[in-house]
């Protein structure tokens, strides 16, 4: 995942996935291992979008990423497209129940929290 990346280098798509080494030899963040993907939304562009399960540091909201979920066939994995921003929760929330696209919007998504 690019939970190491700074934010304005993911608005730039300009973070590589790297490895562990790479990361615990460098300033980059490490991803608490309790965290990962919490809620995922397939949207009508055919894309997903993908919310982290934690808050990373002082961040304003979970990341929320758009991924391209490949075909499924051997050899097309997932491909990430773009950081699409922050997911704030509401007073008292701290993780996603579920998550589902409006119908037709490649940009909206409902979010309960809980």
């Amino acid at each position: 995942d690019k939970t190491h990346c700074k934010t304005e280098d993911l608005v730039k798509n300009e973070c590589m996935i790297v490895d562990k080494k790479v990361v615990d030899e460098s300033p980059y963040r490490t991803h608490p291992k309790s965290g990962g993907y919490e809620g995922f939304a397939q949207l009508a562009d055919g894309t997903v979008a993908a919310f982290l399960e934690v808050v990373i540091d002082n961040e304003p909201g979970v990341r929320v990423y758009k991924i391209n979920p490949g075909s499924c066939r051997s050899g097309d994995l997932p491909k990430f497209e773009s950081f699409r921003g922050y997911y704030p929760f509401e007073i008292n929330a701290g993780n996603i129940a579920d998550a589902s696209a409006v119908p037709g919007s490649s940009n909206l998504v409902v979010v309960i929290e809980r």
